[in-house]
């Protein structure tokens, strides 16, 4: 059951992040360490940032700005103030140059300006990709709503006119439509989809599935692909579970790890519960 859903189409994204109601990321990480999550949600952790993170975010901006603005935003950092490691400089010299630029220029090394713009010329490439793009009606749209008891959100990167919902991704994965469902079970992209097509449709914004339009950081290769059905239901009944789960550890307030007191068995994909699932 569901209750009242509140949509807003221009809400700021450090806004929509402070909203205490439970999004994707934090229900993967309840799903990977409940004591993890509780140190996440209390501030006595910080994720890490990595280059491969920094480059998804501008890719992401991109997207969102349109490749016109971003163009006309970016601004390139010269050579003498990169790093060989590929960052920007922290010496005074190259901190005074970034403060010399507008409050909305978006500094970009040589070597990230090449990448985005190979990355932008094969997305193009891709019609299927490119259609979507082109059809936008909704981008960072902020839905909540009351699912299982838990105040829950999302946020779609894009959503067309024609109701297809989908999520701009970069991997470095240099074959996404043979490799990319690695990534998806690594990083839980199903419990994403799952919350992101629930979202959609008590909204009446979009339909299932979710789109997810993956673009090469190293060979640069755009492709527009969806889960098997079967695999998103299943990622469904998971996400309802982690809804009840966080009801019952709100309520007694119990966040020590799964597994605890108990002796467990590994679990290896093909072989014990991962083989429950399949099934």
């Amino acid at each position: 059951m569901t209750t009242e859903v509140r949509v807003e189409r221009a809400l700021p994204i450090g806004e929509y992040h402070a909203h205490k109601s439970l999004g994707s990321t934090d229900l993967k990480t309840l799903e990977q360490s409940a004591h993890f999550f509780r140190l996440l949600r209390d501030g006595e952790k910080t994720r890490p940032d990595t280059a491969s993170l920094a480059l998804g975010r501008l890719w992401h901006t991109l997207l969102d700005l349109t490749p016109e603005v971003f163009g006309e935003r970016s601004v390139v950092v010269p050579n003498k103030f990169c790093l060989a490691s590929g960052g920007v400089s922290t010496k005074k010299e190259a901190k005074e140059f970034l403060a010399s630029l507008p409050d909305d220029a978006i500094p970009v090394t040589p070597d990230v300006s090449e990448q985005l713009g190979r990355m932008l010329d094969l997305f193009q490439a891709n019609a299927a990709a490119w259609d979507i793009y082109e059809n936008l009606v909704h981008q960072e749209v902020s839905i909540f709503w009351e699912w299982g008891g838990v105040a829950v959100k999302c946020r779609p990167d894009a959503i067309t006119g024609e109701g297809v919902l989908a999520d701009w991704k970069s991997t470095s994965e240099a074959n996404p439509l043979a490799d990319f469902g690695r990534s998806v079970r690594k990083f839980g992209y199903g419990l994403s989809a799952a919350l992101y097509e629930e979202g959609c449709r008590v909204a009446g914004l979009a339909s299932p599935p979710m789109h997810f339009v993956v673009t090469s950081t190293t060979s640069f290769e755009t492709q527009v692909l969806t889960l098997p059905p079967a695999y998103t239901a299943n990622c469904r009944d998971r996400l309802l579970d982690l809804l009840s789960e966080y009801v019952e550890r709100e309520e007694s307030n119990n966040w020590m790890p799964n597994g605890y007191g108990e002796i467990n068995e590994i679990e290896m994909w093909g072989y014990g519960k991962q083989l429950e699932r399949v099934l």
